[in-house]
């Protein structure tokens, strides 16, 4: 079973990972088509990666207060 120390430490290395992959989503982007805004591309990106996040973090809460609960 893995602890909770270990589901924090993987949450927070997913979001590294999604934050590194915007990033070089906008260079690549900027790079092949430089008339796309890449402002527009983050502000869609920030908001997706934020929903990911508040969904983990809900699915996380309600675990603990079924276990607490039962």
């Amino acid at each position: 079973m893995i602890s909770l120390a270990m589901k924090v430490a993987l949450l927070f290395k997913a979001l590294a990972v999604l934050l590194l992959l915007g990033c070089s989503v906008i260079a690549v982007t900027q790079w092949i088509c430089p008339f796309i805004l890449p402002w527009e591309f983050v502000w869609y990106y920030c908001v997706g990666a934020i929903g990911v996040a508040m969904m983990v973090v809900l699915g996380a809460l309600l675990s603990v207060l079924k276990v607490t609960l039962s």
